[in-house]
């Protein structure tokens, strides 16, 4: 009996430092508006005004993306006040409609600075919507997906601090 209690103590304190140290993964969303200079699909560059922003750790207010349409792959940075977000995009679907272009994919996490500096990962999707028949062309980006963030150092020692109390109590009943 005394073995199956030792192991379950032992599984219930693993699990809980588990779920303390891996933090949970936070939510963004962000759509905005802008220009890009869409003379042809080889190689342009969107430039964005943040229009909402949902979740995500600190407030960002114009995005601009580098996209290789050769590859399919691009670059993008949203920036803020005080935080930018870089992430790599990868683009799986380009429909063109006359007037129109809807392209969507997929996002990674590549850095950042301020609050988004230095997280462990984040990845999502992405949908871009463009408006060919205009000068420079119009764009409608939206970007939705998970961030994760760094484990606070408080909770950390919080979590150290039970666990030190746990193996105190231990050792005085044995």
């Amino acid at each position: 009996m005394s073995n199956k209690r030792t192991l379950t103590r032992a599984g219930t304190l693993l699990f809980l430092a588990f779920a303390a140290a891996t933090a949970h993964a936070v939510d963004i969303g962000l759509s905005s508006m802008g220009t890009t200079d869409f003379t042809n699909f080889s190689d342009f560059v969107v430039q964005e005004n943040v229009l909402a922003q949902d979740g995500g750790f600190g407030a960002l207010t114009s995005l601009r993306v580098d996209i290789n349409g050769g590859t399919l792959t691009g670059d993008g940075i949203y920036t803020g006040p005080t935080d930018t977000l870089d992430f790599h995009l990868v683009i799986n679907s380009v429909v063109s409609n006359g007037n129109s272009q809807s392209i969507d994919g997929l996002w990674t996490y590549t850095g950042g600075t301020g609050t988004y500096a230095n997280l462990p990962g984040g990845s999502g999707t992405f949908a871009q919507s463009l408006l060919i028949n205009h000068t420079p062309a119009i764009s409608f980006f939206t970007f939705t997906g998970d961030l994760a963030p760094v484990p606070e150092p408080a909770s950390m020692a919080i979590l150290a601090t039970g666990l030190l109390g746990i193996a105190a109590k231990r050792r005085k009943k044995a």
